[in-house]
């Protein structure tokens, strides 16, 4: 599905019909557009942010230290060195330069220090700052994103699928109300069931057990920096 198809079908669950009194046209997609715009506005200032989870792979480049994301927030991050799979530490930006850090040194990056912008996206600072072009895997959530009238053709993100109902439903009530149409109890009530469904898809934490780590004395900036002085045992 489409930004397109989600307006058309909301124009036909709301009951509304279009401005020309046939098929939908072009100014009755602008409108419900707008409104489309408007749910996502109102979601991002509310009190109570709505997010999606997804993941996104991004290139390290060498010795580069800052990178902005267009998540919100971050669950973990990990990236490949041959085989191994190397999860990175999250840290808020607050203890970034409230640390002592080599500056002059590049090698395997061992954690991610997370600082929120005004425009729902992250700047990551590296450290250490890469050596090589790491392939980094980022795991979390995004904001949703003013939808252009150039882009109203474009496929819906999966992850954006569990909301697909309730934005659907949300337009129809929006438009039914700026073109100053009667409460639909019908479209109410589907709206309710949405809200509830979206409640219920809550993304349930799981526990890991850590290996059983020993400590031991690094020889590179590689062997402190994975292992933080710790080795497997045995």
């Amino acid at each position: 599905m489409n930004y397109k198809e989600l307006i058309s079908n909301a124009y036909k669950d709301g009951q509304i019909a279009s401005e020309s009194g046939d098929e939908i046209t072009i100014s009755d997609i602008q409108r419900g557009l707008r409104q489309l715009n408007n749910i996502f506005t109102s979601i991002n200032t509310g009190k109570n942010l709505i997010t999606y989870i997804t993941t996104t792979e991004l290139d390290f480049i060498s010795k580069q230290e800052v990178y902005n994301v267009d998540f919100v927030s971050l669950k973990y991050a990990y990236f490949l060195l041959g085989d191994l799979r190397y999860n990175l530490e999250i840290k808020n930006i607050v203890d970034y330069y409230d640390r002592a850090s080599i500056e002059s040194v590049s090698d395997v990056p061992s954690m991610l220090w997370v600082e929120p912008k005004p425009d729902f996206t992250i700047d990551i600072h590296v450290y250490m700052f890469p050596s090589t072009p790491y392939k980094l895997f980022l795991r979390g959530f995004k904001a949703f994103k003013l939808i252009e009238i150039s882009d109203i053709n474009t496929v819906i993100p999966t992850e954006l699928n569990p909301f697909i109902s309730y934005l659907t439903y949300k337009t129809a009530f929006y438009l039914r109300q700026v073109m100053s149409m009667p409460p639909n109890p019908s479209l109410d009530n589907m709206i309710a069931e949405a809200e509830m469904g979206l409640r219920s898809t809550a993304v349930k934490a799981t526990k890991v057990s850590p290996p059983k780590m020993g400590r031991g004395r690094g020889t590179t900036w590689a062997d402190v920096n994975l292992g933080r002085g710790w080795k497997p045992r045995g």
